[in-house]
């Protein structure tokens, strides 16, 4: 009989599911848009995760898969977990499918877990938003960040957004110094005077995502040796350190040699941010090798879903 492991990675601006056996031979992947519930609210969570699930069944069709590992960004508080599983229940009952372990946690956890193989280590995302978790491989878990955009999300592409638009301001305002972010927001944006983007951003048009994006600026920006640029770079570079640093003492990792994974579209697409970030980690404790995550989290998240499995063909 074919064992079946599912994972969706449920991020804020897409979410994916692959369908696997335990060596990894692949059935049916897909993707859709983003599935924090926080941001699109449950019921259009609902119809994501749904309409996924219900696509890899007619594709593949399956009445029961032994492990299924829902990681979600949105999941950081135990009011989360209880709502969103009850979703999720709700979608698998609907569809008459089965998963015999069920596992519903937030995607930073479930991707530390799946790139660690349960041991020992750190991982420290930076997209949309931005979280750290750290496991000493012996049941202690920490987290730091990931509130939210409302409330932090230091160091992600959101919250450098937000630097972005607040230096735009200052600069009209003459508080601040000229920078080349603001031509750059409105020719992204189409827009010409301070009014249009006022406008843009108090109007419909206004999403995280959206602000998210101005991140993918600031790379332009601090290769041109933008003054404003490079103070928001080492801002974001002090946000995930600070992150870090926290995270390492929460789990008591201070004396412990293991490595710190960097993740995240926010890292990933911003060379100077990953390497100056990998320099004051490694600068600061010497005991920790940094690396990036080449992988799509989806890849960790299947891992995850492999460790559980094997753990319960162990116990039997």
């Amino acid at each position: 009989m074919t064992t079946y492991l599912v994972a969706i990675d449920g991020g804020a601006t897409k979410t994916v599911v692959t369908l696997r056996d335990e060596n990894g031979a692949i059935f049916y992947e897909g993707d859709s848009t983003g599935s924090n519930y926080q941001v699109i609210g449950i019921d259009a969570f609902k119809k994501v995760v749904q309409n996924l699930l219900k696509e890899l069944l007619l594709k593949h069709p399956v009445s029961t898969i032994n492990v299924g590992v829902f990681a979600l960004a949105g999941i950081d508080t135990l009011v989360d977990y209880q709502v969103v599983k009850e979703v999720i229940i709700e979608i698998l009952d609907e569809l008459s499918l089965t998963i015999v372990d069920l596992i519903v946690e937030n995607d930073a956890y479930s991707t530390l877990v799946g790139v660690t193989k349960n041991q020992a280590g750190i991982l420290i995302i930076s997209g949309t938003g931005s979280i750290a978790y750290a496991h000493d491989g012996k049941g202690i878990v920490a987290r730091s960040g990931g509130w939210g955009h409302r409330s932090g999300d230091e160091g992600s592409g959101y919250w450098i957004g937000k630097q972005i638009i607040k230096t735009i301001f200052r600069m009209e305002d003459g508080r601040g110094p000229d920078t080349a972010l603001k031509e750059k927001v409105f020719e992204q944006l189409g827009k010409q005077t301070i009014n249009d983007f006022t406008a843009w951003l108090y109007g419909e048009e206004y999403s995280v995502d959206a602000i998210a994006s101005f991140s993918t600026l600031l790379d332009e920006a601090v290769n041109q040796g933008d003054q404003e640029a490079n103070r928001i770079l080492y801002e974001a570079v002090d946000e995930l350190t600070n992150l870090t640093t926290s995270v390492i003492h929460s789990a008591k990792l201070n004396d412990a040699y293991c490595t710190i994974y960097l993740n995240g579209g926010t890292i990933k697409n911003f060379d100077k941010l990953f390497y100056i970030l990998k320099t004051e980690v490694e600068k600061k404790d010497t005991k920790k090798k940094v690396v990036l995550c080449n992988a799509p989290p989806i890849e960790a998240i299947y891992t995850r879903a492999l460790v559980r499995f094997e753990e319960l063909v162990k116990k039997g």
